[in-house]
């Protein structure tokens, strides 16, 4: 359940961020990312104004939780 919600949720993140600039955006599933690639990705969605720094924290929660 907790893969499923990551997913979904980075699958938004990602498709967010294609929507913001003309930045290029590599869609890989979260399972394919490493911890620190999920986290740069947040990051970079908090920076662009895309996610509140609630969304931030929230979402750093989940990702530093299924490292383990």
């Amino acid at each position: 359940m907790h893969r499923t919600l990551l997913s979904a949720s980075a699958l938004l993140l990602a498709l967010a961020l294609s929507g913001c600039g003309g930045d290029e955006v590599v869609v890989r599933n979260v399972s394919q990312q490493s911890t620190g690639e999920q986290l740069l990705s947040l990051q970079q969605a908090l920076d662009k104004g895309i996610i509140t720094q609630e969304q931030f924290n929230e979402q750093k929660a989940v990702i530093l939780k299924n490292s383990k």
